[in-house]
């Protein structure tokens, strides 16, 4: 799995480079709505989630970070899409941006996996260099730790 999949997962339509191909989740500076790109994202995300489990059962030692991170990314930015759309019908936020809906969703899974709470926001504050983004991911781990717990214990438990 390259970084830059994810990468490009995280970023905005507005923000990434003309010369980058954003693998069709932008049209010019907004994000592509609709069917097209979403049951992709979703497909891409069960796929890794049935493989982080699969491996997970099998006791083989494997990676968790970055398939955890992709499987939320591709969730995130499926949601920031819808909420793209829905604010297309009501106009709730001046702009939305889906990168920051991936991120979020990656912090959130990797959070229900790992259940290490403040290391996560740490390590998503370091990959980011957002401020602004530490309380949504904090609220994201906390919530995928308490949904976690209530289902059993973690990876490392």
């Amino acid at each position: 799995l390259p970084d830059r999949t994810i990468r490009l997962l995280f970023m905005g339509c507005g923000s990434s480079p003309t010369d980058i191909d954003a693998f069709g989740l932008c049209d010019g500076s907004s994000p592509v709505l609709g069917a097209s790109v979403v049951a992709p994202l979703m497909l891409a995300a069960a796929l890794r989630f049935a493989q982080m489990t699969l491996t997970y059962g099998s006791g083989v030692p494997c990676g968790f970070f970055l398939p955890s991170l992709y499987t939320g990314a591709c969730i995130g930015r499926s949601t920031g899409i819808f909420m793209t759309w829905l604010n297309t019908q009501y106009h709730f936020a001046d702009s939305i941006n889906t990168g920051v809906y991936a991120m979020v969703g990656a912090v959130a899974v990797l959070g229900g996996v790992c259940r290490t709470p403040i290391s996560l926001v740490v390590i998503m504050f370091a990959l980011t260099s957002a401020l602004q983004l530490i309380v949504p991911f904090m609220l994201a781990v906390l919530t995928a730790k308490a949904v976690g717990d209530a289902f059993g214990d973690g990876i490392y438990d």
